[in-house]
């Protein structure tokens, strides 16, 4: 055993000699990453046992994020039609502001951890119709499109809650992260309604808005600078830090948002931790399987380095080879809950379509709008004020919830 005393809060632990090699590693006390400077690889036990002191580093990795939004009423879903919480329930940080293209978004305080940023993001959203400015029957409409206007979320993750991220550093995250896109696109789906009609399609805001907010990017090419990309280097104004921006993902509730940022965290991990890219693809592969997750969603064929695979096989592949970094991260229960349902096949976009498609079966196809509306912000309304996914999908109409709880724990 070496004892170790923790940087940040000062507390004293110890750990195994055969974990020293180990480049990260974190407090039990304060739960902060720690990262060893000095790694003796492959080390002897003469050398465990020589080590007095460590040359620590702490690895706050910092997430934020952006959610535009629909806003929904009674009435029906109007896009341009912002909404705002009164300024005294405005904590530091946190950034209400009207989107030109959509209307409503909410810009995050900077999370550190997933519980943290899963209660958060909750209390931040509910904001918009809790502490509204005007009084109303206006709630927060979070799926990717609806009429023609595209919500999305963009994911920032940064080093350092101050200095943000270096190019450097940003450029070498970017080609861990950037073949895992189409992954994260068919989990995070949730824009079957366009232009006011349900379709079979999964993510009609990364069908229809590619070229327009999202556009394609390749591993083998450099980190770019360009605000609309799928993925670049976003480096604004003084006022705040450098990060790495991802845009691929549909608006979506808390749960879903969420598990895409414990993926990210996973990844970001195992990139400090000097791993290597688990999954690379080329182009052509690259393309196909971003094509397929926006039209398929959770059904969709993806790649794993060039190979065929299921969106709930990926998830296995990642959970086995990313075992060490899932263990310092903490998924919550409710998070775990999230991604056994998108083993099963569910995720936003198929809890919307079947939604629909039982409104449309009970009250016709052109009939089934303004019920769906009162369901979701009955629903939703719940869902922010501290319920989980089982009380969403049966607010939302929904009966028969997927048996989860028969999936094997896989952590």
């Amino acid at each position: 055993m070496v004892s170790i005393k923790c940087p940040e809060c000062k507390e004293k632990f110890e750990l195994e000699l055969n974990s020293i090699s180990s480049t990260i590693f974190e407090c039990p006390f304060c739960d902060i990453i720690l990262k060893n400077m000095d790694v003796i690889k492959n080390p002897t036990k003469e050398q465990l046992l020589s080590i007095k002191t460590l040359n620590l580093e702490i690895l706050p990795i910092t997430l934020g994020v952006e959610v535009e939004s629909y806003v929904i009423r009674p009435s029906g879903v109007k896009a341009k039609a912002p909404i705002y919480p009164k300024k005294e329930a405005i904590e530091t940080g946190e950034l209400f502001i009207d989107d030109m293209t959509i209307g409503p978004e909410y810009n995050s305080i900077i999370f550190s951890n997933l519980a943290e940023s899963f209660f958060l993001l909750k209390n931040g959203l509910r904001k918009f119709s809790i502490f509204a400015e005007k009084k109303s029957n206006s709630q927060l409409g979070l799926f990717g499109t609806w009429h023609q206007e595209p919500a999305g979320v963009h994911i920032h993750v940064g080093l350092d809650p101050e200095g943000g991220i270096t190019r450097k550093d940003a450029s070498e995250l970017y080609y861990h992260l950037h073949d895992h896109l189409p992954f994260l696109i068919a989990i995070g789906a949730n824009s079957p309604v366009y232009k006011q009609k349900l379709t079979n399609i999964a993510s009609n805001r990364i069908m229809n808005y590619t070229k327009e907010g999202c556009n394609v990017t390749a591993s083998e090419t450099p980190l770019c600078e360009d605000h609309f990309a799928e993925i670049c280097f976003n480096n604004p104004p003084k006022r705040k830090p450098p990060t790495l921006e991802i845009r691929v993902f549909d608006s979506n509730i808390p749960e879903f948002i969420i598990v895409e940022l414990a993926f990210i965290q996973i990844i970001t991990l195992a990139w400090l931790n000097d791993k290597e890219p688990l999954n690379l693809l080329n182009h052509k592969n690259y393309l196909l399987a971003r094509e397929n997750a926006a039209k398929d969603g959770v059904f969709a064929k993806l790649f794993w380095n060039n190979e065929e695979i299921n969106v709930s096989n990926y998830i296995d592949k990642i959970f086995e080879y990313y075992k060490k970094e899932i263990e310092l991260i903490e998924i919550p229960g409710d998070i775990i809950d999230i991604i056994k349902l998108l083993k099963i096949g569910w995720n936003g976009s198929i809890i919307i379509q079947k939604t629909i498609e039982k409104l449309q079966e009970e009250y016709g196809k052109d009939k089934w709008v303004k019920r769906f509306c009162r369901k979701y912000i009955n629903a939703i309304n719940h869902l922010l004020n501290g319920n989980d996914i089982r009380h969403f999908v049966r607010y939302l109409g929904l009966e028969n919830f997927p048996k989860i709880n028969l999936i094997n724990d896989f952590i």
